[in-house]
């Protein structure tokens, strides 16, 4: 029987506040429509809230559950999120909530957020059906061999330079057709949640100094696992689809099936690289990315990199004689703990990789441009023009430059929060 922290034992009875259902594939949606409130859960998931609105105890919902389905419920996580949701009242919520799903950014900070509920789920469950991803992946899988057989058609970085076209006019259609490809990345990871009827919002949030784009698909929190792992890698299977036709398309050029100027080879293996970028930039393993919910989810952490940092803070105050101040985590599972240490690795590097790339990759890269701006306005030769430093610098401070104050904010802020909890 699972084990709730006390007062909230097997005894406890909870009040289920009413709710309306309606079947959405695999999964079941409850809402609450007075508030706007709705979550897929798998059907056994709905037959442990009946079971509990009937006036069942804690325990004797888990005990039926385990009659029926051969296997023990999570009890306690399952009345957290009731709770959070409003759908239960009476049990409160432990202090390690479960991560919801696709949540960039330790604070949840959005600029904005916009609804994609104009999506329909009769729609989304076509364009999320077996036959749509079997296609997709065939697609893949052949452009993939294509690539591995003939591996000069991977384009070199020497095309982001557009050697034969106008550097910023073709900088910023390949920016704005980038930006739409975020889009469909996160539309993408929409589409699976609207195919289960939950709502969906667009927001912006920042990974470290990178702005992201944030798909809010919380209302999923609860469903299949098979639901999620594919609302996760959604937008990495649009991503390479994308990539996909451009590599069949460099294919074709080389073959004379068409025929591309030299500026039109650099076009299409710009956009190419953006699209490789994105889809690495998702094994990230360190960030709260698309590859790290999958493995999160698969490993039933609840919350892996808060529980991460709060081990490594735990750490830090040890070392300085802070022992009373450390969090207990003696609530956690081995289980879990076994997999936060390791995490704990992919953490600490990653970060620290993240760091170097940026003090070894986008400084440099920086002080180039500033070199040859002081070269052009001191009256020397530079291949850039005035348009292109111009376009350098929105770049620069468009793209980099919120997502780095974004994250040095947060930074202090952190610093701030630690540097009283070691004085106090």
């Amino acid at each position: 029987m699972t084990q709730l922290r006390a007062p909230y034992n097997a005894d406890t009875t909870v009040a289920v506040l009413p709710f309306q259902r309606r079947p959405e594939g695999d999964e079941i949606v409850i809402g609450d429509p007075s508030r706007g409130a709705f979550l897929a859960l798998p059907k056994d998931g709905v037959d442990l809230l009946d079971w509990l609105a009937a006036g069942d105890t804690v325990g004797e919902a888990a005990r039926r559950y385990e009659s029926r389905y051969h296997e023990t419920p999570d009890m306690e996580d399952f009345l957290a999120v009731m709770t959070t949701e409003g759908f239960i009242e009476g049990f409160i919520a432990g202090d390690r909530p479960r991560e919801e799903p696709h949540h960039h950014g330790p604070k949840g900070r959005r600029l904005r957020k916009v609804s994609l509920d104009w999506i329909s789920p009769a729609v989304a469950r076509r364009l999320t059906s077996a036959p749509v991803l079997a296609a997709c992946l065939l697609l893949i899988g052949g452009a993939t061999a294509i690539m591995l057989a003939d591996l000069s058609l991977f384009p070199s970085t020497d095309v982001l330079l557009y050697p034969h076209g106008n550097f910023a006019v073709l900088s910023l259609t390949v920016l704005a057709l980038t930006l739409g490809a975020t889009f469909l990345h996160e539309l993408a990871h929409a589409t699976v949640a609207r195919a289960a009827g939950v709502p969906v919002t667009l927001g912006i949030s920042n990974l470290m100094y990178v702005m992201v784009a944030q798909t809010d698909i919380s209302g999923l929190r609860m469903a299949s696992k098979g639901r999620l792992f594919l609302a996760f890698l959604a937008g990495s299977i649009v991503d390479l689809v994308s990539a996909s036709l451009l590599v069949l398309t460099l294919f074709a050029d080389r073959h004379g099936v068409i025929a591309m100027a030299p500026v039109g080879r650099e076009f299409v293996g710009a956009l190419l690289l953006s699209y490789v970028f994105r889809v690495f930039f998702q094994c990230f393993f360190y960030l709260r990315t698309d590859l790290y919910y999958l493995v999160s989810t698969a490993l039933n952490c609840r919350n892996l990199m808060s529980d991460t940092e709060t081990m490594l803070r735990n750490g830090v105050l040890r070392l300085i004689g802070k022992r009373a101040h450390v969090t207990d985590q003696s609530g956690i599972s081995r289980r879990e703990r076994t997999a936060i240490r390791t995490y704990s690795v992919f953490y600490i590097v990653g970060r620290g990789f993240a760091v170097m790339t940026l003090l070894t990759v986008f400084v440099p890269i920086m002080a180039t441009v500033v070199t040859e701006f002081i070269t052009w306005t001191s009256g020397g030769r530079s291949h850039l023009t005035p348009l292109d430093f111009a376009l350098i610098l929105v770049l620069m401070l468009g793209v980099y430059g919120v997502g780095v104050v974004m994250w040095v904010r947060g930074l202090i802020r952190g610093l701030v929060k630690f540097g009283r909890t070691v004085r106090a």
